[in-house]
């Protein structure tokens, strides 16, 4: 049946006119869920064949793109050249035997200019054999590999990701739009703008800034777009450990450490790339440590220089490819029967106490945020107000929570003299409710919230 569905006759019907039937014999249908199955199935044999035969070249392939890569040990070697070209031709030579088409996007990355204009040179010369268009330049700076570029670890690619994550932004816009009329609007970004903007993220990582809009766009999609707001509070109420400013670091981090468990042959290498990328990000004589934070991300080129500036973001100490030191002193060595869990959560207990440290130093009245706030009381107060349908009086918890309060000391010290709201009051019936500003120290060191008609005030744990 599903062959049927692959080889049968197609139409194009517009305006209730149909065409005559077209049939198909290459290509994966749209909508198949067989389709990627025949296509590996008829790609085998070509491939298997490729792999045996000598020299073995590193090809893999992904339903319908095919990568081919070759490289030497030495950097100023290029005896290896010479053979990686004759496999090209013979594996492309192999595709057009049974009637593949090689596409014109089909594009060579190098590292080294030179040695790319050799191969370029190969390909060209079998353009034609292979009906590829007589304009087709096949050396590129850059290449597109499942969504996600590459330049042959010379330069950082990270173009697509931002256009990505502009787009992930707009969307992220119409979800808050939504959530203004339905709560249920914030499924939308978990489901549509957040796998956008994260995709791609675990090989290039993201920079501090960037990040940091990301992390606005998913705040304000959840409901949470005041002035003035705490936005790590804010991130930890919608979020949790889910937090864009935590998730994407870690999950950049321990992708590093996969790589490191699952292939064992690449360990040298690694090793050796890391001591290369640790002093190209710390080691600069003439530059404080300020200016290196600053300027860290600008030297990152690759997936190993992306974990070494999330590592350091994060507060730890990046010794080895496989020995790093937290910021308790405790050494994590990487082995075989490493726990990424046990990783992972130290990585964003970490973090977060980086984050919540700079919130206590820069938010409204985050003098208590060191440690991190408690929200269980918080989280029972929204509940209930919710419940009895007193979505405004929830939207002034929220308010208070994450310091989106607005005093007159608060607005002297911002420089807004001309505004003269300094505390707001609501009217429901025989009850009011009103915000003030009150000290908000709690026993565990954070901000919570406690709402009774009449006053909205923070209260102190037990």
């Amino acid at each position: 049946m599903s062959l049927g569905l692959i080889l049968g006759p197609r139409l194009l019907r517009a305006a209730g006119h149909h065409s005559e039937p077209m049939f198909t014999n290459t290509g994966v249908v749209a909508g198949s869920s067989h389709g990627n199955h025949f296509a590996r199935i008829v790609l085998h044999e070509i491939l298997q064949a490729a792999h045996t035969s000598p020299p073995q070249r590193d090809i893999s392939a992904f339903v319908d793109d095919v990568r081919q890569r070759g490289e030497s040990e030495h950097r100023r070697n290029d005896q290896w050249v010479p053979d990686f070209c004759l496999d090209v031709l013979a594996l492309g030579d192999r595709f057009t035997a049974v009637g593949f088409e090689i596409s014109s996007k089909t594009v060579l990355v190098a590292s080294s200019p030179a040695i790319g204009q050799r191969i370029a040179r190969v390909l060209l010369s079998r353009a034609a054999a292979w009906h590829l268009p007589s304009d087709w330049k096949p050396q590129q700076a850059r290449a597109k590999d499942l969504g996600v570029e590459a330049a042959a670890g010379r330069r950082r690619c990270a173009r697509l990701l931002a256009a990505r994550r502009g787009k992930a932004q707009a969307r992220s816009k119409r979800a808050a739009w939504l959530h203004k009329a339905s709560k249920k609007g914030a499924q939308l970004y978990r489901a549509g703008a957040q796998p956008q903007a994260q995709y791609g993220t675990q090989c290039w990582g993201i920079a501090p800034r960037p990040l940091a809009k990301l992390r606005a766009a998913a705040v304000r999609a959840a409901g949470f777009d005041r002035k003035g707001q705490c936005m790590t509070t804010a991130a930890s109420i919608a979020f949790g450990p889910a937090d864009p400013s935590i998730a994407l670091r870690v999950d950049q981090i321990i992708e590093w450490v996969r790589l490191w468990v699952r292939e064992p042959q690449l360990r040298e290498r690694m090793c050796r790339a890391w001591a290369v990328a640790l002093a190209r990000l710390t080691h600069r004589d003439q530059e404080t440590f300020e200016q290196q934070r600053q300027r860290r991300w600008h030297r990152v080129r690759g997936v190993t220089c992306a974990t070494i500036a999330n590592l350091l973001d994060i507060g730890w100490k990046p010794l080895g490819a496989a020995r790093w030191k937290d910021i308790r002193g405790n050494a994590w060595i990487m082995t075989e029967a490493c726990d990424t869990k046990e990783l992972a959560g130290d990585l964003r207990a970490d973090a977060a106490g980086r984050l919540w440290r700079k919130s206590a130093r820069e938010a409204w009245g985050g003098q208590g945020l060191l440690e991190g706030p408690d929200l269980s009381v918080y989280r029972r107060h929204h509940k209930h107000l919710l419940s009895k349908n007193l979505l405004v009086e929830a939207g002034m918890l929220d308010a208070s929570v994450t310091g989106a309060t607005w005093t007159q000391q608060r607005l002297h010290r911002e420089g807004r003299r001309n505004c003269e709201v300094s505390v707001l009051r609501l009217s429901r019936g025989e009850h009011a409710a009103q915000i003030v500003e009150l000290p908000c120290y709690s026993s565990r060191g954070g901000r919570v919230a406690m709402v009774r008609p009449g006053l909205c005030t923070f209260a102190a744990l037990a």
